[in-house]
């Protein structure tokens, strides 16, 4: 079920939950593979792998968040 056709019945946490709950299999199949391309190099810095997920969660939350607003309005 994509986002788009998210049932318009039931509480307001429940679909939410369902609408983050969908996102889930697409942000862990992305983690994995950032991880299967993590050089082993330990002196390699933290800092930019952080930076990669932050801005992939934010990918992910921006539209699923502007889809809870719109079920708010």
């Amino acid at each position: 079920m994509g986002l788009l056709s998210q049932p318009e019945h039931g509480s307001r946490a429940g679909r939410e939950r369902n609408a983050l709950d969908e996102c889930k299999p697409h942000e862990d199949r992305y983690v994995a593979a950032l991880m299967a391309t993590r050089p082993d190099d330990a002196d390699a810095s933290l800092h930019g792998w952080a930076r990669t997920w932050a801005a992939y969660v934010s990918f992910v939350m921006d539209p699923v968040k502007a889809w809870i607003d719109a079920l708010r309005r």
